[in-house]
């Protein structure tokens, strides 16, 4: 019937994978080696679930990117929270409600920041001559399954 004891399926049972940093980092490196960037994010690539191809969690995405040396992005905002690690590099994250009152958040290797929903933000590489890598959390997916997620430029 329709309702029911809930039960634990067989399939539900975390996979045991893994994703290798020489391989992201190499898949990093061919994206900006063909010249491939977003303009929002600079080259931006998503770990998928190794099974469904989807994100990495059906509630939780994460990301990587590179900001090559010298380069920043344009600001643009999404209804999602991400939660970002400087993996490398260092640079400038420019945050805030509105595109003309943005406050400047720097960091550098190892420094953690969050950029809350639905503010504006663009990333600049503070160096001439370093990338700088960000890895990321969000949680896009949880609001793409419910329809409530919007980006805007």
């Amino acid at each position: 019937g329709a309702i029911r004891p809930r039960q634990v399926s067989a399939t539900n049972v975390a996979l045991p994978y893994t994703y290798k940093w020489r391989d992201t980092l190499q898949a990093l490196n061919e994206v900006a080696a063909a010249g491939e960037r977003n303009r929002d994010d600079a080259v931006l690539l998503e770990y998928t679930h190794p099974v469904t191809g989807g994100p990495t969690m059906p509630t939780i995405g994460c990301w990587v990117q590179m900001v090559p040396p010298g380069e920043s992005t344009r600001p643009h905002r999404h209804t999602s929270s991400t939660i970002y690690h400087v993996v490398q590099g260092q640079g400038v994250t420019s945050v805030g409600k509105s595109k003309s009152a943005l406050q400047n958040l720097a960091w550098s290797a190892r420094d953690c920041f969050f950029v809350p929903s639905w503010n504006w933000h663009r990333f600049e590489n503070g160096s001439r001559k370093e990338r700088a890598i960000l890895f990321s959390v969000t949680d896009r997916p949880v609001l793409e399954s419910l329809g409530l997620f919007r980006e805007e430029e």
